[in-house]
Parts: structure tokens; sequence; C-alpha cells
């Protein structure tokens, strides 16, 4: 997950934000957003499981400007923070999110044995996390 850099856009990023060849099959239509015109492709570059890829289906085209255009937020809200990282994700570098937990929250990150989608791989792991990060008694 990316986390919004004030005054940044995500390009601004760097190489070190995302996975190598990731998404390297989209193209980009009339409106610049971009699209996977190879669901297979789709289903490999975001990590779903075999038995999910079907649901590429269901991928709607992506605008550009959240990648372009600087990030609005002036500061990042006075709250807590968490970060779970997907420690084998191809499409956001497992370094480069521990790095953003420690460096940009001040957190150490959780640790989450999953790739790009972790809703559709770790049904059960990924809501138990979840809760307990919206229970603060049970952190």
């Amino acid at each position: 997950m990316y986390v919004p850099q004030p005054g940044c856009a995500l390009v601004d990023r760097g190489q070190a934000a995302f996975g190598p060849g990731f998404a390297a099959s989209t193209l980009r239509d009339e409106l610049e957003r971009s699209y996977w015109p190879d669901l297979m492709a789709a289903a490999h570059d975001l990590q779903y499981p075999s038995d999910a890829a079907h649901l590429t289906s269901r991928l709607r085209r992506q605008a550009r400007t959240l990648s372009i255009e600087p990030s609005p937020v002036e500061a990042l809200p006075d709250t807590r923070h968490a970060y779970i990282v997907c420690t084998d994700d191809y499409a956001v570098p497992p370094d480069w999110q521990r790095w953003v937990a420690r460096e940009e929250l001040g957190v150490e990150p959780i640790e989450l044995d999953s790739g790009h989608s972790p809703m559709l791989t770790r049904t059960s792991e990924l809501p138990e996390i979840l809760h307990r990060l919206a229970t603060p008694d049970a952190r």
C-alpha cells in the first residue's frame, strides 16, 4: 500500500516503490487510464490465486491522476498508524513497505506471508489482523 506523501505524486517515490516489471503488460486508453488487456497477466501481476483468476474480469480501469498529481494531503493525520507488509508482494517491494512503515509512519510493520492480494490468499489471517487493529483493547 502506498502512504500519501504530502505534496508528492506516487511517481515521485522513485523506482524503489514499484516491483520490477510489475504491470508491464498494462496499456492506457484514450483517457490515460491503465488496464490489463490480458486478464491472465493481471492475475499474475496482482498475485491472484488460480481459483480466483476469474475475478480479474471485474477490474476497472485506473485513472492516472493519483500517480502523477501531487497529493493534496498537507500532513498525515495525527492518529494511530499501522502497516501490513505483504512479504511476497510483486507489485510493491516488501523492503520498501517496511521502510515506509518505520520511517514515514513510525511503526513496526505487521508481516503477512502473502503476495499483493491477501484478501484472496489469506482470508482468515487478514481479517484477524484488521479486527485486532480496529479493536484498541485487543492490540
